[in-house]
């Protein structure tokens, strides 16, 4: 990959989401808001067992350098400090940070002794962006268009009798043919989110050793439920194309009993309370990601026709190396490392972390078949004990996700370095600064403002082909172009890339934002932390009132006013400003209180009731502190974790 000279701040066109887009839990009520909506994670909110005590040891390493070092961004003790809180309060053991920021390229992590720069971690749905660009990739090849049928694209056709597995409680299923209203979606409705596709296939416990009668299972959300779609002989989980078969047949079936196309929004709220029904393509964006399932399938599908090789084959030939990012390697001088993960702990990669559960993620049966059971015949084919119970294992470990066949919606392993090259290729690739395995008008295709009825919130933002896109001119949550987050049991990552070029990635190895609340909360103050290390801290600035004198027992002249900023310079509404008076000595009060509480209106400015001098000379200060009212609307988060104090100077003559 060739990188061109920089020429200044990126100022790119088309950009990120806020940090709110959360791929979170389905929630009836969040339809229409524009919330991000992921696989459904069972945890109750803020449970006892996300809060463990660590000790931690930090460690911050200069990984590349183009020009003379600048100051470590992670260096400062308050950096440390906050970032240590934040993570021994979500149970968090290991952590690895990485930034590229005006030609340099920093790596943090809160655990020297486990993780340094080259050690891997599973990032789940960041995945996705990974398929995105092969997808694309092949586009330009011509070698599938995007307005192509996808499932005509996968080897089925309209009318194609698909079956069940066979069989169940003795009985094989009667096959059906595939209605035609399936092949209506496109490759780029998959890109895109907006297939109208269930987010959810009905199942029999009879066919699921962990499933209650009527439960539904996702097709990437109970990974565990759907790696049993495999015929018998069950040698091994299903392949993704396994899978998906059994998805399209309980979808055909689903369909058949109620032959409805939907295309109010009533289909969404249906959808979101787990019901098999189909919304127009291209009606409007609904996370789900069955669509990148397929993606993945289709190019390895392609890439073994055409060049032989599997989805990462492809990926590391025709993305990865490209991009100057390595596969899984144990050299200590690699550290910008991409590949497909491992489910079994066995088959880890050597500088792979270990990953951890809470304790409400319980075990569930091995998705793995028992190798000392007659596979043509014993039923269940999963480990059993004596009781003919299923012997459960902790769910990153062959309990939840079958990696190897969830290559293109959340199975892929890497290093934050390895993520941070490929976000920023792909922004200086968009704003000429360098070259790569896609083309600058291909990049802008990916990112372009999708119809209104596709945007998560109109004028706000939208998910791109393969990452959430957020304008420049956005005033929620201004600098922030592009980002990706994931979870699975074991393991969470966040990537972004802000206007200025600045990009990063985290990786966690436990599902900190799993839970949709915790991940609200999780990622939003994550993300204000290394905000706050990379542009300095958000501030309250002094408009009016300091200095100045009164008498004793009289009202100060002016009124104490304070101006809100953000990270980006940017006016912050509806922070809740708190004034606060000494409480004895020379002192003032605010309507006979010490403290007044102010909320900062649409120009960021917050106004304090009239401070009365008490009856002692002398000085002294008044301080304000902003905090954020939460939040004010879906897409305005902000935290003020690293703000100044702004500090008035006052005199009682």
């Amino acid at each position: 990959m060739e990188r061109k000279p920089a020429t200044g701040i990126r100022r790119g066109l088309f950009f990120q989401a806020p940090a709110c887009w959360l791929e979170s839990s389905i929630d009836t009520e969040a339809i229409g808001t524009g919330a991000f909506m992921n696989h459904t994670r069972y945890r109750a909110p803020f449970s006892t067992g996300r809060v463990r005590s660590r000790s931690v040891q930090l460690s911050v390493e200069l990984l590349e350098s183009r020009d003379a070092p600048a100051v470590d961004p992670f260096g400062s003790a308050q950096f440390n400090t906050l970032m240590n809180q934040l993570l021994d309060s979500n149970g968090v053991p290991l952590a690895s940070l990485a930034l590229q920021r005006d030609n340099e390229v920093y790596h943090w992590t809160n655990n020297t002794s486990s993780v340094n720069s080259t050690s891997l971690f599973r990032v789940a749905s960041v995945s996705k962006t990974f398929c995105a660009v092969a997808v694309m990739t092949l586009q330009q090849e011509g070698l599938l268009k995007l307005g192509d049928s996808a499932l005509k694209a996968l080897g089925y056709s309209p009318g194609q009798v698909v079956a069940g597995l066979e069989p169940v409680d003795g009985v094989t299923p009667v096959g059906i043919a595939l209605p035609g209203e399936l092949f209506n979606i496109t490759i780029r409705q998959l890109l895109q989110m907006s297939s109208g596709l269930p987010l959810a296939v009905p199942v029999a416990s009879a066919t699921f050793p962990d499933a209650e009668p009527q439960q539904v299972v996702y097709l990437a959300g109970s990974y565990a439920a759907l790696a049993f779609a495999h015929p018998p002989p069950f040698t091994g989980p299903a392949s993704v194309n396994e899978q998906i078969k059994y998805y399209l047949y309980q979808v055909a079936t689903q369909f058949a009993a109620n032959p409805v196309v939907y295309g109010g929004k009533d289909a969404l709220a249906k959808q979101a309370q787990g019901q098999a029904v189909l919304i127009k393509p291209g009606s409007f964006y609904l996370y789900n990601d069955t669509g990148y399932a397929m993606l993945g399938a289709l190019v390895e599908k392609i890439a073994q026709e055409q060049f032989n090789q599997s989805y990462i084959e492809y990926l590391t030939d025709k993305v990865l190396t490209p991009m100057g990012i390595s596969p899984p390697s144990a050299n200590p001088a690699v550290n910008r490392m991409v590949g497909l993960g491992r489910t079994l702990e066995n088959q880890a990669y050597p500088t792979e972390v270990a990953y951890e559960t809470y304790p409400d993620e319980t075990d569930k049966p091995n998705i793995f078949p028992d190798p000392n059971k007659n596979l043509q015949s014993d039923a269940p084919f999963y480990p059993t004990d004596q009781d003919d119970q299923p012997i459960k294992v902790p769910m990153p470990y062959g309990g939840d996700f079958f990696l190897e066949s969830h290559f293109g919606e959340g199975g892929l392993v890497a290093t934050p370095a390895g993520l941070v090259r490929f976000f920023d290729t792909l922004g200086d690739i968009l704003d000429g600064t360098a070259d790569g395995p896609l083309k600058r008008k291909t990049i802008r295709k990916m990112v372009a403002q999708p119809p209104a009825p596709l945007q998560v919130d109109v004028g706000v933002g939208w998910f791109g082909m393969g990452w959430q896109v957020q304008p420049e001119t956005d005033a929620y949550n201004r600098g922030v172009a592009w980002v990706k987050n994931g979870s699975l049991p074991g393991n969470s990552a966040l990537l972004y890339r802000y206007h200025d070029g600045t990009t990063w990635a985290a990786t966690f190895n436990i599902d900190v934002l799993g839970d949709s609340e915790a991940y609200t909360d999780f990622q939003r103050r994550f993300q204000a932390i290394v905000d706050g290390a990379i542009y300095g801290p958000r501030t309250v600035q002094i408009v009016k009132g300091s200095p100045q004198a009164t008498a004793k027992g009289t009202a100060f002249p002016e009124p104490l006013v304070v101006l809100v900023l953000d990270v980006f310079g940017g006016v912050v509404r509806g922070a809740q400003v708190t004034f606060t008076a000494p409480t004895g000595g020379p002192s003032g009060s605010f309507k006979g209180q010490a403290t007044a509480l102010v909320q900062t209106g649409t120009n960021g400015k917050a106004k304090a009731p009239p401070l009365k001098a008490n009856g002692e000379s002398g000085t002294f200060q008044v301080h304000a502190q902003a905090t954020l009212l939460f939040p004010p609307t879906p897409f305005f988060w902000y935290s003020f974790e690293s703000v100044n104090d702004a500090v008035f100077q006052l005199q009682v003559a």
